[in-house]
């Protein structure tokens, strides 16, 4: 065990048990950008069976949506966290986000990107399918963590490549395939 301690108190932490993978995959296990539902026309990260209140990501942002609408007073007689999980039932959750972005449907937290399919996190690609966290990219399938990709294929970590194929951590690489910190 070690102490952590401050000006007024020491307090005795142990040590974890979990490897760091498996802390990080626990960590982000409450959050869903893999699988997206239909929600009565609209496409969402939560699917139906969780009953939440899902409205169009422009309509969150216009006047017909108030903080105060679905509001309730705290109730000290009641568990809080039972309290907290009846208003996330009617608190208004956007569907996703989707700016200046054309047939990104099936796209969550878009902007500025042209006819993609089943990416997340992504800035400025077009005609890209299934990639995460990439930015200015284009023509390129199952890649993550990348910047200025063009006919890539499986790339993480990638920088400025051009037909590049199952690779990682490399930057300005052209017609290459299986590299590995190049």
């Amino acid at each position: 065990m070690k102490k952590i301690s401050d000006k007024n108190s020491e307090v005795k932490v142990p040590a974890p048990t979990w490897c760091p993978d498996c802390r990080r995959v626990r960590r982000f296990n409450v959050v869903n950008v893999q699988n997206l539902y239909s929600h009565d026309g609209l496409i969402s990260p939560f699917s139906k069976d969780k009953k939440l209140n899902v409205i169009p990501y422009k309509k969150w942002y216009s006047e017909e949506v108030s903080g105060s609408d679905c509001g309730k007073d705290y109730d000290f007689s009641k568990i809080f966290f039972k309290q907290f999980h009846e208003l996330q039932k009617v608190a208004p959750r956007w569907d996703r986000v989707e700016t200046n972005s054309t047939n990104c449907n099936w796209c969550l937290n878009v902007s500025n990107s042209n006819n993609c399919y089943l990416c997340r996190g992504v800035v400025g690609i077009e005609n890209c399918v299934n990639c995460n966290k990439i930015y200015d990219s284009r023509d390129s399938i199952d890649c993550e963590d990348s910047k200025k990709l063009e006919l890539c294929y499986d790339v993480t970590d990638g920088e400025v490549c051009y037909k590049t194929f199952y690779s990682y951590q490399i930057k300005n690489i052209q017609s290459s395939a299986f590299l590995f910190d190049c």
